[in-house]
């Protein structure tokens, strides 16, 4: 497991990647009265006389810390070769660490860090909690009022089909029933980001025709506002044999994107969904 403990801090001597220790220095304690045992995992700062400095990621084990990855250092990022006595110290880094902070003091943590706090930030892969907290792209979790969060995905977006205000089975011939997808707003809360992705429309009817039409589309949205990158996209349609009269069309819409599929041929049930790759954000 990963231990910390405070005022931990012991001379070492180095040599092919593991320090041995050496006894704490004054009014500090050893790994081993620490509570630390063989196995545990610690990160570790060390420091030499000539100024040379390391942190990194290490396994403790019988006197001995082996180091497993280098996080900073004094010779841009690279091991370095201690060449006489060291002092090693338990830290919490800087990197993939946590940030507490206080009010009027909002706390930063880096990549894959934990930032605790009133306008927390944390960047990829992070979590910050706290209000009005938000976290980096690519996997980030915010916790708390009003917090921001960016994560990736791909997926049928929504897990369903939002009708607005048609219905799914539409009577009249040549009277529009309309869709849509990716609703970016409910309530105080809205979302923003870009998707590029497919749109998918099937139809069907009681007489057995059938009709399936695709879109690319890239869309663009902040604060809920929706916009189509290049102006509407045109529907292509793959599989029109049993749907003769039946079109669709695409537009950005007030929260979302709007599907609308006309028919001059009679009943027809229909359903679409998108399926793209993007980043998007929840606010309030």
């Amino acid at each position: 497991m990963v231990r910390y403990a405070d005022l931990v801090e012991e001379t070492a001597t180095y040599a092919d990647g593991v320090f041995t220790l050496g006894g704490a220095r004054d009014a500090r304690r050893t790994f081993a009265a620490s509570g630390f045992v063989d196995d545990d995992r610690v990160f570790v700062r060390a420091q030499g006389a000539d100024g040379t400095w390391e942190v990194f990621f290490a396994e403790y084990a019988a006197g001995t810390l082996m180091r497993l990855d280098v996080l900073a250092s004094s010779v841009g990022g690279d091991a370095v070769a201690f060449a006489a006595e060291v002092v090693v110290a338990c830290v919490r880094p800087a990197v993939s660490g946590v940030a507490v902070g206080w009010p009027g003091m909002p706390p930063a943590a880096v990549d894959g860090g934990v930032a605790i706090g009133p306008n927390a930030a944390a960047a990829a892969a992070g979590v910050a909690v706290g209000y009005e907290a938000a976290a980096g792209v690519e996997g980030g979790v915010a916790i708390g009022q009003g917090v921001k969060a960016w994560a990736p995905f791909m997926t049928s977006l929504p897990s369903g089909v939002f009708v607005l205000p048609g219905e799914q089975t539409f009577t009249n011939a040549g009277t529009p029933s309309a869709y849509i997808l990716l609703p970016f707003s409910w309530g105080d809360y809205w979302v923003g980001g870009s998707i590029i992705g497919e749109i998918r429309i099937v139809a069907r009817n009681d007489s057995g025709g059938s009709w399936f039409g695709t879109a690319r589309a890239a869309v663009d949205v902040d604060t809920g506002y929706v916009t189509l990158v290049g102006g509407s996209p045109t529907v292509d349609v793959i599989d029109g044999s049993g749907g003769a009269g039946l079109s669709a069309t695409i537009a950005a819409g007030l929260g979302g994107i709007v599907v609308n599929v006309i028919s001059t041929t009679g009943d027809w049930e229909w359903a679409c969904h998108m399926i793209g790759t993007g980043l998007m954000w929840v606010g309030s």
